[in-house]
């Protein structure tokens, strides 16, 4: 047996790297005390938001945030991107990589919202209760697919989507005893630990969870906590607070004592003013704020600048458009399956113009040419992006305004042939809380139609509501061609395959013509459209390169299917835009978890509120003095 740990090298400048270590065992370092001069007495962070938590059920919902601070996993990453054990002491892994052993950290309790104990501490079986959900169809949970990992799983999952009867026991997730939890996977997963910081990886009270039934996770008083935060008070669209758990097991690393977030639907233009005012320590600056800002010593003095996280951006074309008729979607359609129309459109998107939305100062360091990050993953010595073709597309910015035209000409040539209609009416909505993206909607509507004419391409543009906004554009095919984004859910490439997979609600790629087969319910998988398929180009090459147990080959096989949609134009990737720009803040980010993916990103564990905000000289100088102690610590984790 061998003792393992990911030593993610992501940091706040982005590089990744996988190292074998015994961290586990060490836990997670105490910080430094909140009686350090540096740190504000009031150790309450307060902040505006204009996203309403919509579902409180974390087994069955797929984001990563909404109940970070409330539920614990086995493992937590470190603010130097090291794996900790959390509710696991330590692991073991088998030889072969296939068999995980977690020692469960004994004397945490489950408890209720008010921070009462429900009467039971958290075991290995808790972890049982949650693949037994999660693996059942019938409860639609948004992860299942991520534990198909582990032996048996997707068999199981598939026997009672089929309406047959399985038998969980085959599953290779089993209670040993009350504190130790096996895992066996189908086969070597280098990224298996990072799964584990998602939303599947939380443990459930069985007996809570059948207590409740269907009204489990209906509210935050309807589920139970073990995690550094408790939700004191919640009314939504108005305020939800959160206080530091008394009993949590880590206490002396939790030093934010109470969190107080406000709900307005202006957030992110009102926050700068609240933030002067001092009535919250957190406020990102609008990038058309910014000038003033830098320009206004006053101002100036509390900006610090943000780096880009790991969600990148793409546009989509759709081949599924169900939006008004007035719009004429058949008519898009046609244009959609048309290659030529579809190069003219991906050398078209000015990616500079897009990015300077956001930082207008250097919009270069935002910029991607495909959906997987550069810096993201490695194998072989060889960034992924380099490999399977991806690196035809990573040289340089794709934007090519000559090439976009010659193939557009070429495409109203064949279209016209085919009774293509003109102008063709591109359906594009975006998101009105967001300026960024309004502006960028607004940048793309006019860069396009220039470049082409009007009478060719006819852009229009229509905003839609922060709340519920994906579910009302993008997953009913309510557009033509659409901004989309997609955020890590582990360490490895394999986690950006899954917007463009048959049955996500990012894409329709599946059903152009020629890269799938309809099907029957019998012999096919039922896409988000409502229909089944089978035979989808790119669900082979992703699962071919699933099943290579070597890291270098794997990853030259997604490469290829990633090289593939980008080829066929069927993405349009545009660059890491979440994250980017300024803020004034209390908070030192080099304190915070050093993760891009699952639960950790999203909590506040070891992080204090500053006595007085950084700015760009003290950030700077903050980011360099981290920079040493994660080398040392990194030395030592090995």
């Amino acid at each position: 047996m061998k003792r393992i740990a990911l030593c993610v090298l992501l940091a706040t400048l982005a590089v990744v790297s996988v190292f074998a270590s015994g961290a586990a065992e060490k836990g997670t370092p105490v910080a430094a005390s909140a009686s350090d001069s540096r740190y504000a007495k009031d150790q309450t962070l307060k902040m505006v938001y204009n996203r309403e938590i919509s579902e409180w059920n974390y087994l069955t919902y797929s984001a990563a945030g909404d109940w970070s601070n409330y539920i614990d996993n086995l493992v937590e990453y470190d603010k130097y991107g090291i794996v900790r054990g959390a509710l696991a002491e330590s692991w073991t892994v088998s030889d072969d990589g296939l068999v995980y052993t977690f020692k469960i950290r004994k004397g945490v309790a489950w408890q209720y919202s008010d921070g009462s104990k429900y009467g039971q501490d958290v075991k290995a079986q808790d972890w049982v209760t949650s693949a037994k959900y999660v693996l059942d169809p019938k409860n639609a949970a948004g992860t299942a697919d991520y534990m198909f990992t582990i032996k048996g799983a997707k068999a199981y999952y598939q026997a009672l989507a089929a309406g047959e009867q399985a038998d969980f026991s085959t599953v290779g997730v089993k209670a040993l005893d009350d504190y130790t939890l096996e895992f066996t996977l189908e086969s070597r997963t280098s990224y298996f630990l990072s799964t584990l910081t998602f939303n599947w990886g939380y443990p459930t009270n069985a007996d809570y969870l059948a207590a409740m039934g269907d009204n489990f996770g209906l509210s935050p008083n309807d589920f139970l906590y073990n995690g550094a935060y408790l939700v004191e008070a919640f009314e939504p669209e108005f305020y939800r607070y959160d206080v530091k758990n008394p009993l949590y097991w880590d206490k002396d690393n939790v030093f934010i004592e109470r969190i107080e977030n406000t709900y307005n639907a202006e957030a992110e233009t009102l926050a700068p003013e609240l933030f002067l005012r001092g009535q919250i320590n957190y406020a990102k600056i609008p990038t058309a704020m910014v000038d003033d800002w830098l320009a206004t010593p006053e101002k100036a003095q509390y900006l610090q600048p943000l780096t880009a996280e790991r969600t990148t951006y793409w546009y989509a074309v759709n081949f599924w458009p169900t939006y008004d008729a007035k719009y004429d979607p058949e008519n898009w359609l046609i244009a959609a399956n048309n290659l030529n129309f579809r190069k003219a459109l991906y050398y078209g998107v000015n990616r500079t113009a897009i990015c300077s939305v956001f930082d207008a100062r250097n919009p270069e360091q935002y910029m991607l040419s495909t959906i997987t990050p550069s810096n993201f993953a490695a194998a072989g010595g060889k960034d992924y992006t380099q490999m399977g073709g991806l690196e035809n597309y990573t040289l340089d910015n794709q934007f090519n305004p000559e090439l976009a035209k010659d193939y557009m000409t070429k495409a109203v040539a064949e279209l016209k042939a085919v009774g293509c209609k003109f102008p063709i009416i591109c359906y594009m909505p975006y998101r009105t809380s967001d300026t960024a993206q309004t502006n960028v909607a607004q940048v793309v509507e006019q860069q396009l139609e220039n470049l082409f004419g009007k009478d060719v391409m006819d852009i229009v543009i229509e905003g839609y509501p922060r709340t519920d906004y994906k579910n009302l554009t993008g997953r009913i095919g309510n557009d033509s061609f659409m901004l989309q984004w997609w955020g890590p859910d582990f360490l490895d490439p394999v986690t950006y395959t899954e917007p463009n997979k048959l049955g996500q609600k990012y894409s329709y790629i599946y059903m152009a013509d020629g890269v799938a087969e309809a099907a029957t319910a019998e012999d096919g998988k039922k896409g988000n459209d409502g229909g089944y398929w089978k035979n989808y180009i790119y669900d082979q090459m992703v699962d071919a390169a699933k099943a290579e147990t070597d890291d270098v080959a794997r990853f030259e096989k997604m490469a290829e299917a990633e090289a593939w949609l980008i080829e066929n134009a069927y993405v349009v990737p545009v660059g890491t835009l979440a994250g980017t720009g300024y803020a004034a803040s209390y908070l030192d980010p080099t304190e915070h978890m050093n993760a891009y993916f699952g639960a950790c990103m999203y909590r506040y564990k070891g992080q204090h509120i500053l006595a007085t905000a950084l700015n760009s000289q003290t950030f700077a100088e903050a980011m360099a003095k981290w920079s040493e102690e994660r080398t040392e610590a990194l030395k030592d984790s090995i």
